[in-house]
């Protein structure tokens, strides 16, 4: 019994000291401001938000294909990331979905973009603003066993226009492009 009263005690001690450490902590970053939304996705959610239709072509070998696009992205987690939802019928391949995330890692001063796709695909790329209206993304992975390599240029041509290119390499060879061309309805 004697033993069971001295854990105890202890116990109430390391209690308490927790308690005092985490109040400290509190009180301590309660004093801080809060951290302000990286610019990098500001200017993304200002000139991207919005619904957005247009014509892509993807090309597969030697075969391309035509078809509409539409995109709908807004603001999500406070204003510090973009959500974007994709959609279109890519003809003899069916419905097409994708849905992207767009954040900012301040430590690396890298934009990443994760994209799920209907076709399996998860990508987090990362990249960067390489002038004020044009961004590049970059994601390296493996593809039926060899290394993949996707690049992406995104540019606001106009305030109401976008313009995407997405190539993708498999073992060093071409393996798909795929193109559009976005007009801002909203």
């Amino acid at each position: 019994m004697f033993a069971t009263a001295s854990i105890w005690k202890k116990a109430a001690v390391i209690a308490a000291a927790t308690m005092l450490h985490l109040g400290a902590l509190a009180n301590a970053n309660a004093q801080q401001e809060p951290p302000k939304v990286s610019e990098h996705i500001q200017r993304l959610i200002r000139i991207a938000s919005g619904e957005w239709v247009g014509k892509a072509t993807l090309t597969l070998g030697e075969q391309t294909l035509d078809f509409q696009l539409t995109m709908s992205n807004k603001a999500t987690s406070g204003g510090w990331g973009l959500l974007s939802t994709v959609r279109g019928t890519i003809p003899g391949m069916g419905p097409y979905n994708e849905t992207d995330l767009f954040g900012y890692d301040a430590g690396r001063d890298q934009l990443h973009l994760f994209s799920v796709t209907c076709f399996g695909e998860t990508h987090d790329h990362s990249g960067r603003w390489t002038s004020s209206t044009q961004m590049e993304f970059r994601y390296e992975g493996v593809m039926d066993g060899q290394p993949m390599v996707e690049e992406i240029t995104a540019e606001f041509a106009t305030p109401r226009e976008l313009r995407i290119s997405s190539s993708v390499s498999v073992g060093g060879k071409p393996a798909s492009l795929f193109k559009v061309v976005l007009k801002k309805k909203s």
